[in-house]
């Protein structure tokens, strides 16, 4: 549990949680975990897509 979390459950007081000012840095992906990505994203749309037209033809019936 996070010190955010926890203070939210402690019966103390309330006091501002100061955030912190350390910059995020961006997750640098290696060239397959990109290309798994794509391909995940590519299976999940495929995927979506062959459902929706199932239900489209389930309609008509």
């Amino acid at each position: 549990m996070t010190r955010r979390q926890r203070a939210r459950f402690e019966d103390e007081p309330q006091q501002y949680m100061k955030l912190s000012d350390e910059v995020q840095a961006k997750k640098v992906f290696t060239a397959e975990e990109l290309s798994m990505r794509r391909l995940e994203m590519a299976r999940r749309r495929r995927n979506l897509s062959e459902k929706r037209n199932e239900e489209v033809k389930a309609s008509d019936i």
